[in-house]
């Protein structure tokens, strides 16, 4: 099962991965690092967060024959368990659970 083009933004924190700079989440393109077309996979290590402009010029070619450098090698997000994500409390009583 594929990461999402939602959890690859989230996790290249809007930031395309070529250039650096923010992407709009709208806007924005999950690159093969190596292109489906030479065997590359819909995995956490091949896929990264990209602007359109990058992404349609790069088309079916490797980061070396396009020029590409990536800022940083991606890695599969650390799981992290669901209360974690919890910011605030919706009861009085939940106050003491959450870590602030």
């Amino acid at each position: 099962n594929k990461p999402s083009k939602e959890a690859i933004y989230n996790r290249d924190n809007g930031i395309c991965q070529y250039t650096g700079k923010k992407v709009d989440r709208h806007t924005a393109t999950v690159d093969h690092i190596v292109p489906r077309s030479k065997g590359g996979a819909d995995t956490w290590t091949n896929l990264v967060l990209c602007s359109k402009d990058i992404n349609s010029k790069k088309g079916n070619k490797s980061n070396s024959e396009a020029g590409l450098i990536l800022l940083k090698n991606p890695s599969a997000p650390t799981p992290i368990p669901a209360y974690a994500l919890i910011r605030e409390a919706k009861h009085e009583d939940w106050k003491h659970f959450l870590v602030n």
